[in-house]
């Protein structure tokens, strides 16, 4: 069975409108659907930057509790209940995990006082870095604060 040139040229001319057609088809396709797929990206992006920004807050929230309570009574149940979200708050920090550990081996006692009161400071230290407050605050800094003395 030999084919003519006209014949041959009409077969490829059919299934060149053939894979038009298709082509078309799948323009039309992803034409309806790419709205639908780019709000959905676009939706799927918002959560997860609300995610982030929600931990990250968190993550400030605890800090500031452990600055505002250093030098003072960091047995009271603001920092106390501050550090017990550690573990949760900064799972994938692990410097400030580790600091928190290390401020558990002090955490009762009264011979423990100094390490427990370094090791806290250890902590604020670890969180500021992880923060972005500055990779060169050094524990003094943090130390230091304004702690007046009630007169009677």
């Amino acid at each position: 069975m030999d084919l003519q040139p006209v014949e041959v040229a009409a077969t490829i001319q059919a299934a060149a409108a053939v894979l038009t057609f298709l082509a078309a088809c799948v323009a039309v396709f992803a034409t309806l659907k790419a709205p639908q797929r780019a709000a959905r990206l676009a939706e799927d992006l918002r959560v997860q930057n609300e995610k982030a920004e929600a931990g990250h807050r968190e993550k400030y929230r605890i800090f500031r509790v452990l600055m505002e309570h250093r030098g003072r009574n960091i047995s009271a149940l603001e920092p106390v209940n501050a550090l017990n979200m550690i573990d949760v708050a900064f799972h994938d920090d692990r410097p400030v995990r580790d600091a928190f550990a290390n401020l558990l081996r002090f955490a009762n006692g009264p011979e423990f006082a100094h390490q427990r009161i370094a090791a806290y400071l250890d902590i604020v230290v670890a969180m500021a870095k992880v923060l972005g407050f500055s990779a060169k605050v050094a524990k003094t800094e943090i130390d230091r604060g304004y702690y007046p003395a009630i007169d009677a």
